[in-house]
């Protein structure tokens, strides 16, 4: 791939946070090349024997169970075939408000697999932020900030 190429931003619209299902995701998030201006977190709960995506022009596999950040102005390439999980698009400021952001910035964010406890505990945390998520309140803020802590204890096992 040509790190040369115009490669085009997409952008969070009115909404400072979307929540969805990966297999429910729109196609044209997941059709060609692109950065973003926000966070995106995809969980991978469900993948193929070739499921894989690219993030700053490498090229990763990815297993049932991974999970990786995508920070604002990575590159980002991935086709759908089919795989099952949770998409979370996060703008900086939420993302400021309820997480260490320099944790993410400094530390890479190759795709890493859940283990069995955190998995639990982060479906559980997964699906009461898509219910919260769709009340007026953004009571949803302190349930994104316990999916990013047992997130940051998975992947950098501090706890």
């Amino acid at each position: 791939m040509n790190s040369g190429k115009n490669i085009p931003i997409h952008n969070l619209t009115f909404e400072k946070f979307q929540v969805m299902k990966l297999e429910n995701g729109h196609p044209e998030n997941f059709h060609d090349i692109h950065r973003h201006n926000f966070f995106e977190i995809i969980w991978f709960q469900e993948t193929h024997e070739n499921s894989r995506l690219e993030l700053d022009f490498k090229e990763y596999s990815i297993k049932n169970n991974h999970i990786c950040i995508i920070a604002p102005g990575q590159v980002f390439n991935m086709k759908l075939r089919g795989e099952k999980g949770f998409v979370f698009a996060i703008s900086r400021e939420i993302f400021q408000e309820v997480s260490e952001i320099e944790v993410i910035l400094e530390s890479g964010t190759h795709p890493f697999i859940l283990d069995s406890e955190s998995y639990t505990t982060c479906q559980v945390i997964a699906e009461l932020i898509r219910e919260e998520y769709q009340l007026p309140d953004q009571s949803y803020k302190s349930l994104l900030k316990s999916f990013l802590y047992h997130y940051y204890r998975a992947a950098y096992d501090f706890g």
